[in-house]
């Protein structure tokens, strides 16, 4: 890892996870590992594991009335999968 991405994880993380509401991990030791080097987490961690096939993974549209009933307002979040730097 560069020097510059290692700043930048220092910098942007800690921020990013004390103004998180929830965090997804895709592991039980990610989620572990988070709360060892970043414990300004006070957002609950959830592991949610990689599914083994695509093709078992049923695709859903994303309605106005589940995101209303999930007190998700238009705008007002991001769904990120992948890493921060």
């Amino acid at each position: 890892m560069s020097q510059r991405n290692c700043q930048d994880l220092h910098r942007f993380v800690p921020v990013s996870l004390k103004r998180a509401s929830a965090v997804i991990t895709i592991s039980v030791f990610t989620a572990q590992r988070l709360k060892h080097y970043y414990p300004v987490i006070s957002a609950p961690l959830h592991v949610m594991p990689i599914p083994p096939q695509l093709d078992v993974v049923e695709k859903c549209p994303i309605l106005p009335q589940t995101l209303e009933k999930l007190g998700v307002r238009s705008k007002q979040y991001i769904l990120h999968v992948g890493t921060l730097e």
